[in-house]
């Protein structure tokens, strides 16, 4: 495991260096960033953990994980609950882990969760504009039931056309379910510990949970 760690930390350095600019957005570290763009890291105090959670990536499991690590005993998110030199002191000295996945099976997932099933929210703020500007609807159903009855959803190449117009990100960033894993996690700034995969969750995450389990202890 630990080579396999070290080879992907490796790789990560080697990503972040060749393609700097674009990754790190011109924030220079941790310091540069909204409290709203750390806000995917869950702090676990009592040991020492911190588990940056990527939406469509096993993060119910593994929020399930930390709280029972923790005996119920209070996650608090990274940004919200420490100044910025308590922040840092805890991102240079905890183990900090997260999981990743291929972000095209990642984007088909969400789709499906989001899209394929009847959630009003998504439809009421995602879905309906799709529709209209991509899925040649000019006044799309107001609800998800009457589009589910009317067999009306944006399709996949719906979906695609909208994450890849220009224009999606002027109006507001993605939604966490399908924002990009770099601007959830930054991985560029934050030197993740233990670097793991959706892919090979089963054997992977028994040698985290192992390590977890010995900091709990």
């Amino acid at each position: 495991m630990h080579q396999v760690q070290e080879q992907r930390k490796q790789q990560l350095n080697e990503i972040c260096s060749d393609d700097k600019e674009a990754l790190s957005e011109g924030k220079r570290s941790v310091d540069d960033m909204s409290d709203k763009e750390l806000e995917n890291l869950l702090v676990d105090d009592t040991h020492g953990i911190i588990y940056c959670y990527i939406p469509k990536v096993a993060c119910t499991n593994w929020k399930r994980v930390m709280f029972v690590l923790n005996q119920s005993e209070l996650i608090l998110t990274l940004p919200n609950s420490f100044p910025r030199t308590e922040m840092r002191a805890k991102l240079k000295h905890y183990t900090k882990f997260l999981f990743v996945r291929d972000p095209f099976v990642r984007i088909i997932s969400a789709y499906r969760n989001k899209f394929h099933q009847s959630n009003e929210l998504f439809y009421h703020d995602y879905a309906r504009d799709i529709l209209h500007l991509y899925g040649n609807q000019s006044d799309p159903p107001h609800t998800v039931d009457e589009a589910f009855a009317l067999g009306v959803r944006p399709s996949f190449q719906n979906f695609i056309q909208y994450l890849v117009d220009p224009q999606t990100e002027k109006d507001q960033p993605f939604e966490p379910h399908w924002r990009q894993i770099h601007r959830l996690c930054h991985p560029c700034h934050i030197q993740y510990d233990f670097i793991d995969h959706q892919e090979t969750l089963h054997e992977e995450a028994e040698q985290l949970l192992k390590l977890l389990m010995l900091l709990a202890g």
